[in-house]
């Protein structure tokens, strides 16, 4: 009953505005606006909008023969990131947008997008957002605040010059540098189709062909003496780490979550030669996984052989950013990982300097 008295109200409402032309009643206050027709358009879209959400009413009953509402629950964001993914919450789909945007949800309320926005300078970001809604070009904007990175220093002297193709082995992605958000390599291919073993025999493990007979070998050679690893997880795209950060961030909160998980474009997983491993026994008949000290401590002592390096090895946090990490390893191949283990240096300072001296 009451859904039926807000349609007759909100059809009232339009079309007492189009015969008076400027002069409108404001439902929400009880007084007399005089308003422009577009102001006051967009005044009834806002509120309707508004209603909608607090009284869970669909927008598609009501809202199929006026201009389709786009509406940010939010108009001012704050971030430590280059980029930056913001809801928006439209009554039509989304048809195009200047911004890479993102299916998050749809009800009978609202389609509900995540819409990504990068090039961001510290201080006051004011962005201007248009949207293709059904033949309707819709207009917002936003604030973004850029502040200085949490993790203190983590790219004082990083510059452009770091950058490189994603396809060179040595290619620096962490806090500071991001791979597109399209970026894909080129020779992806299915790990297990190599006998590898992996955790999910549901789930395809991708890994760029360059680094999987050496993991192969890695494998192996660890089983031959005694310790069992697999597969957790190897390429992600850049949306999958989308949805990843995203949960991770709803779990444990921002301060956790950063230390522990890259944000899009940001992990060694979209490169196509990092994995995550694990050891893993039989129980009953059945696999379980574990992070056994001693896997670990094999794969410290041995992965550069295989070309693999331990990412994010314990006390370089203050230069990755993110903590210690001894299942996660990257290929960047036989000579470079054995400079990188002789030498004792952190990978990700091994590649800035390698990119330097080949400038």
């Amino acid at each position: 009953m009451f859904r039926k008295f807000w349609f007759k109200f909100a059809t009232f409402e339009i079309t007492f505005t189009i015969i008076l032309g400027f002069i409108s009643y404001n439902f929400f206050s009880g007084n007399f606006n005089f308003l422009s027709l577009n102001r006051f358009s967009n005044t009834i879209n806002f509120y309707i909008a508004k209603f909608c959400d607090i009284q869970n009413i669909s927008l598609v009953d009501i809202n199929s023969d006026i201009t389709p509402i786009v509406y940010m629950p939010l108009s001012e964001y704050e971030t430590s990131e280059n980029e930056i993914w913001i809801e928006v919450k439209s009554s039509r789909e989304i048809d195009s947008s200047e911004h890479k945007f993102v299916l998050n949800e749809s009800n009978d309320i609202y389609y509900v997008y995540q819409i990504y926005v990068n090039g961001l300078q510290n201080g006051i970001n004011d962005v201007k957002m248009s949207f293709l809604v059904n033949n309707n070009t819709i207009r917002k904007n936003v604030r973004i605040k850029k502040i200085e990175d949490k993790i203190l220093g983590i790219c004082d002297g990083i510059t452009e010059e770091f950058l490189s193709d994603g396809n060179d082995l040595l290619t620096v992605v962490d806090k500071c540098f991001a791979l597109p958000f399209d970026w894909v390599p080129n020779d992806l291919m299915p790990i297990s189709d190599y006998g590898i073993p992996v955790s999910s025999a549901s789930k395809k493990f991708l890994l760029r062909k360059i680094a999987i007979m050496d993991l192969y070998d890695l494998i192996n050679d660890a089983k031959d003496e005694g310790i069992n690893l697999i597969v957790l997880s190897a390429y992600r795209s850049y949306d999958e780490q989308y949805e990843l950060y995203k949960n991770r961030l709803a779990i444990y909160g921002e301060v956790y979550t950063n230390e522990s998980t890259a944000s899009p474009g940001h992990s060694e997983h979209q490169l196509g030669t990092a994995v995550d491993l694990a050891s893993f026994y039989f129980e009953s008949g059945k696999m379980k996984i574990s992070n056994d000290i001693n896997a670990l401590k094999w794969l410290k002592m041995n992965s550069y052989k295989y070309g693999f390096v331990i990412s994010y090895p314990e006390g370089s946090s203050g230069i990755t950013g993110i903590i210690y990490e001894p299942w996660h390893i990257r290929y960047v191949g036989k000579k470079n990982a054995l400079e990188i283990f002789d030498s004792s240096i952190v990978p990700i300072e091994y590649m800035r300097n390698k990119i330097l001296a080949n400038k």
